[in-house]
Order: C-alpha cells, then sequence, then structure tokens
C-alpha cells in the first residue's frame, strides 16, 4: 500500500454556504503552493481543484493570483476585469517563461456569460495575452485530478530525504525498470520510501508519467527532462 506521509497545506475557512458551487462568493480558503511557499485565495471547490492540478503540472513555474487587468466592451461601456489567476509557464527556451491568465468557471456560468468571455479574450490577444477558462470538464478530467491530488501529497523541500531522491534519480538515469514496483524489485527502495521519492521527483518535474492513467506501482515513469 502507498503511504502518504504529508497532506497539502491547505487552510479553509469555515464558512460554507449550504451550496458549494463555484462562485465568488462559494466556500472559500487558502491553497498553500509549495513551489514558492504562497498561499493563493480560492473561492469555490472548483477551483481549489484547479490549483490542485496547477500545482504539480510540471510546465508551471509560478501561479500568481493578481494577474494584470484587461478592460473590454461590455455591450455598453468599456469594464475592467482582472483574470483569477495568471500562470507563468516554462518555455524550450532557457531561461525564457510565457504567461497565461485564467478565470475557473462552471460550464453553466460559462454559457450563461459566453459573450463576455470572448469578449475579453479577444482584448487579451490584442494585447499580446493568452486567455484561457477552465470548468469542470477539463478540471475533472480522470486520472489527472487523481494523480494530481497524490502528487501533491508528496511535493515540497525537506518531505523525503535527499538520499532516497538521490537513489531513484541514480536508478532512472541507469534505466532500471521504470516503475515504482519495478525500483523496488531492485532494491533501490522499499516500497513506501520509493513511492514518496517518486512523486516528489515528479511534483520537482524530473520524472513524469502519463497523466491520464491512474498512477500505481505499475505505472511506466519516464526519464528525467
Amino acid at each position: 500500500m502507498a503511504t502518504v506521509t504529508r497532506a497539502p497545506l491547505v487552510v479553509r475557512t469555515n464558512k460554507r454556504g449550504s451550496n458549494d458551487r463555484n462562485s465568488r462568493l462559494a466556500h472559500h480558503g487558502w491553497f498553500n503552493y509549495w513551489r514558492t511557499e504562497t498561499s493563493l485565495a480560492y473561492r469555490g471547490t472548483l477551483a481549489f481543484e484547479f490549483l490542485t492540478l496547477a500545482a504539480v503540472h510540471p510546465s508551471v513555474r509560478d501561479i500568481r493570483q493578481h494577474a494584470e487587468p484587461v478592460w473590454f466592451w461590455n455591450g455598453g461601456d468599456w469594464e475592467e476585469y482582472r483574470p483569477r489567476y495568471e500562470l507563468v509557464l516554462a518555455t524550450d527556451l532557457p531561461g525564457v517563461t510565457r504567461r497565461v491568465d485564467v478565470e475557473v468557471l462552471s460550464s453553466v456560468e460559462l454559457r450563461q456569460e459566453r459573450l463576455k468571455y470572448r469578449r475579453i479574450a479577444r482584448e487579451c490577444r490584442k494585447e499580446g495575452r493568452r486567455f484561457l477558462v477552465f470548468t469542470e470538464r477539463q478540471v475533472h478530467a480522470e486520472s489527472r485530478l487523481t494523480n494530481a491530488e497524490l502528487v501533491l501529497t508528496q511535493a515540497g523541500e525537506g518531505l523525503v530525504s535527499d538520499h532516497d531522491l538521490e537513489q531513484v534519480r541514480q536508478a532512472v538515469d541507469e534505466g532500471l525498470s521504470l516503475t515504482l514496483n519495478g525500483l523496488v524489485a531492485k532494491g533501490v527502495l522499499q516500497y513506501p520510501r520509493a513511492y514518496a521519492a517518486v512523486l516528489n521527483l515528479v511534483a520537482r518535474g524530473e520524472i513524469s508519467f502519463r497523466p491520464s492513467r491512474r498512477f500505481d506501482g505499475n505505472t511506466p515513469l519516464l526519464g528525467r527532462s
């Protein structure tokens, strides 16, 4: 059995209404982003789940809460809009990143305000910005969310010993059986320690696996990037 050595550092406030739908007035709290050790405000369970996905995505280098505002025409006047989050993404060029503005909405909310968000996306394009809206259709795609939740339990500094991390790095570089069960069978580490080290390295972006496959002992691991 897999051993969880740490739960995500997430503080949820006690302000929960009878309806926890994704809205600006929904249940809210703070999400601890392990990579930069910052707390990000979220409103609604869907936003929390989006942050879970973004926090362990290998291309995401930072999640920022205060994206730059954009002005769009609402049909009667110019209105200021500020995206909920800004993602800073790695590129193929060393030291070069790109930014993506993000809103998180239910599919019902997006359908009701589709014209508004099309206008916002158009204004962002004019400014050379990219704007994306995530709904439950993208966020709840399995097994991505379940895998992200598993990885997040082991993400962060000081959770796994340097010795265990280096043992897995060396095994991966040497091309030993690239599964969790294979690492254990080769005597690299015992299962609980190998499990924690593998997922910690996945969170760091050093190794990876196909997110569409539910992670288990037989999941093929891809070599270090």
